[in-house]
């Protein structure tokens, strides 16, 4: 990870890159208090594909601004290595959500999962309590899955489906992925800032008041369908 850190902040200084190698592991998130210095140097170099920059700034300011609880995870593509690395970002939102923002090419869309049980929750902001334990298990579920998605935000319909074994065969594998897929509520597409932003908005009101954890938000189908057409002649579908 040390080695990772030098290649993504070459130009940061000495103890920003020392404080990001110490407290960042492969694929464990860190918030921004735990990197300090080191936050801002890598927040911009994981950034620089302009769709994630953007989503992640409106994501900032639909959850209340900079002070807001964020964290960041690095991982190499393969375990051990130092290849070209994986980031993402999970931002704790209003409405008892926390989205996950693959920041690298082939992620098509916004994920929020849900932060506590619905029924616990009441109003305001969830509990840091809730919010750590929800991001350590939705960065654990992507690490075991090498940052696959889709086995999480399947809709159960389309999982029965012979192409989609491979996932039934990786959910029943990995305690995480089931957790994780058990705290999805919906994916937005990244087709404009417009519609995505209103849906997100959309998103957050419903589930602020939703306590029947079998509810599905009424936009996901169409998000959905949003992400498979997102997809169309993509290398791999499975990277959405």
């Amino acid at each position: 990870m040390a080695a990772i850190v030098a290649s993504l902040v070459p130009d940061a200084s000495f103890d920003q890159r020392r404080q990001a190698g110490v407290v960042l592991r492969e694929g464990r998130p860190v918030d921004r208090v735990t990197l300090g210095d080191a936050w801002d140097a890598l927040e911009g170099a994981v950034l620089g594909e302009p769709t994630f920059a953007d989503s992640y700034r409106a994501l900032v300011g639909a959850a209340g601004g900079l002070a807001i609880p964020r964290w960041l995870a690095i991982a190499p593509e393969s375990p051990g290595t130092t290849d070209p690395p994986r980031a993402w970002f999970l931002v704790g939102l209003p409405g008892n959500l926390v989205a996950l923002e693959l920041v690298s090419g082939g992620a098509h869309a916004t994920h929020c999962f849900r932060v506590a049980p619905r029924v616990a929750f009441t109003t305001g902001a969830s509990r840091p309590a809730d919010l750590d334990r929800a991001v350590r298990e939705i960065s654990e579920a992507l690490l075991d899955a090498r940052f696959l998605r889709e086995p999480m935000a399947l809709p159960d319909a389309r999982l029965v489906e012979p192409r989609y074994l491979r996932y039934r065969l990786a959910l029943q594998a990995l305690p995480s992925l089931a957790t994780a897929r058990a705290r999805f509520v919906a994916r937005i597409v990244h087709r404009d800032p417009v519609s995505w932003r209103a849906a997100l908005d959309d998103l957050i009101a419903w589930h602020g008041s939703a306590r029947d954890e079998d509810a599905q938000w009424p936009g996901r189908a169409a998000q959905d369908a949003e992400v498979d057409e997102a997809e169309t002649g993509a290398a791999d579908p499975a990277e959405g």
